[in-house]
């Protein structure tokens, strides 16, 4: 035995309590003087992977739940990383809305100021965004590399004038349901909560459409979702939007059939929230409620006399969406997250860069949101209008996103969600307060990413109790055992102990492995805090056993069981990863090293050899 032997009985549970301040601070310093998280520029020949985690709105405080958004989507682009992928990880801010310029106004700041107050949560939490590619939406850079793509969409009718009682330009997302709805059965990598919410947000109503037609003889399509009541019609209901609204404001009639008499037409708000914003529908009191609202206030007479329609043709199936078409512009924020494929030196330019396009979409992962569906769908319908017009490439299945992951509301026990600050609305306290790697793993091992749950500080609690007992235990080994390990440290199976623990090993690698592939971040999280109980009790044992001396193996055999959960856990917590990475005598840092190999002994080494200056991480 070594001379290290005699220090298995000296070393203490915990050398000390885990400090994390200074600690993370440094660590996020680390890694900006890195550039660790920096786009890969189009030389990087490795496979791309385009991370989204939603824009910031300038005039809302981050909540905790955009938090754990973040938070999900970071673990998910650091283990990317890890597995050799070329990672684009930005935000954009939105800075478009009159409230969001009102209030910057108002606080005398710059967007660019304004964006760093409201992205201090993300630094402070360590998320790995590459902040050079970030912007805001009300930079001239990014009007003008917009301009290009709204002509060409004005062009082709998707983007037009809308001279209701605001004059403003709409994105025609009418247009798109059908293809938008048709193409949710061919994204496998989109979770059941996230294709449900995008079918809620399309609205599809099943039901018949009949030709009828007007007192001038304008051919009129009707639709209605009670086919077995069509006689009992009373009017016909039609969407202010509706190409021909305005010259039936007057009051005009139609003839249906199967209708008995003449139905008066009425323009009415209503419709478009039920059944799509250009659509005309039959009214049927008897069978709707807010049919039987509307008709109402229609005269008493309507409906009750009058000829009888002459018209023959048979209902047809038919559906209508409840999507409506959305205001947009060259400022707007729905096209934050192509800009991001842009390189901020080229969204200058007046053409679209295909090249960056080609190489990033369709994104691999979005992380949004349940009430984040509309937005989406915007997003979708933006990709595949532009694609018609020639500004984007051919996307696979005609998609912008391959996959995403919807996660769950937290509820703040004590606040009700839409106060202010009713789910933390200010976030900046807490990193400092529990440390950031506390927060962050609280809210992957609370609840699964699609779980809705109540916030309180148990996770908290939990979570800084594991920290705690991880430096306290790792610490002291790490530093003292390194020295007298020569190269990688492995686990010898020559010994009972010590193939069980390889096999607790390998047991927590491909569990993890497979839940951050997954985002199953939970699962991800509780198999990566139970390897250290696994090697705990390893420890136990094997001083049981071999009358309170370690002998070599064993140290050497902890060390990389050690090694192995620090980058297991360096997506989830990785302040506290590159800490105990650096206290094993490495000198690159855990966020840039590559993911462990399949086998139950990890690939990394207990002393790595020093890296240049420049991507030098030691801790002081």
């Amino acid at each position: 035995m070594n001379n290290a032997t005699t220090a298995v009985r000296s070393l203490p549970t915990g050398t000390a309590d885990y400090a994390p301040a200074a600690s993370e601070a440094r660590w996020q310093a680390a890694w900006e003087q890195a550039r660790a998280f920096a786009t890969p520029p189009r030389s990087d020949r490795r496979e791309p992977a385009y991370v989204l985690a939603g824009n910031i709105a300038a005039a809302e405080s981050l909540e905790i739940g955009h938090i754990r958004g973040y938070t999900i989507a970071d673990a998910h682009a650091r283990f990317l990383r890890a597995r050799g992928r070329a990672v684009l990880f930005s935000v954009g801010f939105d800075t478009s809305a009159p409230r969001a310029e009102n209030e910057l106004g108002q606080q005398g700041i710059t967007p660019s100021e304004g964006m760093a107050r409201r992205c201090a949560p993300l630094r402070a939490l360590g998320c790995s965004i590459d902040w050079e590619r970030s912007f805001a939406v009300s930079e001239p850079d990014h009007h003008r590399w917009t301009e290009r793509p709204f002509s060409a969409l004005v062009e082709r009718g998707a983007i037009y004038r809308h001279g209701g009682r605001t004059d403003e330009w709409r994105l025609r997302v009418a247009a798109y349901v059908r293809h938008c709805e048709r193409d949710l059965d061919a994204l496998p990598g989109w979770d059941d909560a996230a294709l449900a919410a995008q079918r809620e947000v399309l609205g599809r109503v099943d039901g018949v459409e009949l030709d009828a037609s007007t007192f001038d003889g304008t051919l009129l399509t009707v639709f209605t979702p009670h086919p077995d009541a069509i006689a009992k019609a009373a009017f016909v209901a039609v969407a202010g939007d509706h190409p021909d609204a305005e010259r039936w404001n007057a009051g005009a009639f139609a003839t249906v059939p199967g209708v008995a008499g003449m139905l008066p037409i009425v323009v009415c708000e209503e419709v478009s929230a039920r059944f799509g914003a250009t659509a005309a529908v039959l009214g049927i009191p008897a069978e709707d409620p807010a049919d039987a609202a509307i008709a109402g206030r229609l005269p008493e007479s309507a409906g009750t006399t009058w000829k009888t329609s002459r018209t023959s043709t048979a209902p047809r199936p038919a559906a209508r969406w409840r999507a409506r078409d959305v205001a947009i512009s060259s400022q707007s924020a729905i096209w934050w997250w192509l800009a991001l494929c842009i390189p901020p030196e080229e969204r200058g330019d007046e053409q679209p860069e295909h090249l960056e396009y080609t190489r990033w979409l369709s994104a691999t992962q979005i992380v949004g949101s349940a009430d984040a569906a509309e937005a989406m769908l915007h997003q979708r319908v933006l990709a595949k209008a532009l694609r018609d017009a020639g500004q984007l490439p051919e996307l696979a299945g005609g998609e912008p996103f391959a996959n995403a992951l919807t996660y769950g509301a937290i509820r703040v026990e004590g606040h009700t969600p839409g106060e202010p600050h009713g789910e933390i609305g200010v976030l900046d306290p807490l990193p400092a307060a529990v440390g950031a790697d506390v927060l962050r793993l609280a809210l992957l091992h609370a609840a699964a990413p699609r779980t809705a749950f109540a916030w309180n500080d148990q996770p908290l609690r939990h979570c800084n109790n594991f920290l705690q007992s991880l430096h306290g235990y790792a610490a002291g080994r790490l530093r003292e055992w390194s020295p007298h390990v020569d190269g990688a440290a492995g686990i010898d199976p020559s010994d009972r102990l010590r193939r069980r623990l390889a096999r607790w090993c390998g047991v927590a690698y491909e569990k993890v492995t497979d839940s951050l592939e997954r985002l199953q971040m939970q699962r991800a999280a509780h198999n990566a805090m139970l390897l250290l109980n696994r090697i705990e009790d390893f420890e136990r044992r094997a001083l049981a056993l071999r009358g309170g001396e370690l002998e070599s193996s064993d140290r050497e055999a902890i060390m990389a069981a050690l090694l192995l959960l620090v980058q297991l856990l360096a997506p989830l917590t990785p302040h506290i990863a590159e800490e105990l990475w650096s206290l094993a005598g490495n000198n690159s840092l855990v966020s840039v090293a590559p993911w462990p190999a399949a086998q139950a002994t990890p690939a990394g080494t207990a002393r790595s050899r020093r890296t240049a200056a420049s991507t030098s991480s030691r801790a002081s």
